[in-house]
């Protein structure tokens, strides 16, 4: 339960790196297929100039958010969160529609917060 637990905290993290790398591929070919015509090649030379702020900017939000989750990860195991009453896993707060609750990363339980 451990591993589903890092895998759930981690998501976001790993999803914007994926996208850092699909865009450091896409962009590029797409300013190519920019090239190719006479009207849109001058938006080809401002997509191949903002390829490296758009992926830096996708690389940085995953370096931050993986490090915010490693920061509750750490005060977890610190002790320093709350648990789940019935594994011992980090829990998320949420709201919904009957009011605050918390869902717990490794089994996937909520419980009312009240």
């Amino acid at each position: 339960m451990y591993y589903l637990m890092l895998a759930r905290l981690f998501a976001i993290p790993l999803l914007l790196l994926a996208g850092t790398a699909i865009l450091a591929l896409l962009l590029p070919w797409f300013a190519d297929q920019l090239q190719t015509s006479a009207i849109l090649s001058q938006a080809s030379l401002t997509v191949r100039n903002w390829t490296p702020y758009v992926t830096g900017a996708f690389l940085a939000a995953s370096v931050i958010t993986a490090a915010v989750q490693g920061w509750e990860l750490w005060q977890w195991r610190r002790g320093n969160r709350e648990i789940c009453h019935r594994c011992g896993g980090m829990v998320e707060h949420k709201s919904g529609r009957y009011g605050p609750y918390w869902r717990c990363l490794a089994c996937d339980k909520n419980s009312s917060i009240r």
